[in-house]
């Protein structure tokens, strides 16, 4: 059989103590995020999309569970394509956003062998790619930059020996899209 050990007194007491201290430590820890899953952490919708459209940064890529509950929390309604391959994600803000100046309706992320994130945006596509330091196309990249939509771009770094395709920032439009309506976005491609 067990032991049973009864105190009784001051070791009463102290373990009393000692006990309600580490109850209440861990409850401080618990309540102050310490140890929170990494779901319940926001996500800077504006710093991440930026980021990701400008080449800073990696591509915001909802197909993670963590990353789709974050956006969901913070008022993206993001849509998958279920098949997952290639990579079809388009996310819509419930308040508008503005990014680089300009009102953003919607950004996808497309991809393949190679990918493209990009914004839908509004205003004055040459402004914004003079703005952007991006310059007009040559002809043997058009078909290659913002495959095939791209009309002015910009290395996000010198192309070298050992990465001859860095990624790629991008300013055009799509097809059927008014004068006043542009797409712009980050290229990388997959070598």
């Amino acid at each position: 059989m067990g032991k049973v050990l009864i105190l009784s007194g001051k070791s009463s007491l102290a373990i009393s103590v000692v006990f309600k201290a580490i109850c209440i430590f861990s409850l401080f820890i618990v309540s102050s995020g310490a140890f929170a899953d990494n779901v319940s952490k926001t996500i800077d919708v504006k710093k991440a999309f930026t980021a990701a459209l400008f080449c800073e940064n990696e591509f915001v890529d909802a197909r993670n569970k963590q990353t789709f509950d974050q956006l969901t929390s913070a008022g993206v309604n993001t849509k998958i394509d279920e098949d997952g391959d290639p990579i079809d994600l388009e996310y819509q803000f419930n308040t508008s956003l503005e990014i680089a100046g300009v009102p953003i309706s919607k950004v996808r992320y497309i991809g393949d062998s190679g990918a493209m994130f990009f914004a839908y945006a509004s205003g004055d596509m040459q402004a914004f790619a003079k703005l952007h330091h991006a310059e007009p196309i040559k002809k043997p990249l058009k078909i290659d930059v913002g495959f095939g939509k791209g009309l002015f771009y910009r290395y996000s770094k010198k192309p070298t020996k050992n990465d001859p395709y860095p990624n790629v920032f991008f300013v055009g439009r799509e097809k059927n899209m008014k004068s006043t309506e542009f797409i712009f976005g980050c290229q990388e491609y997959d070598y």
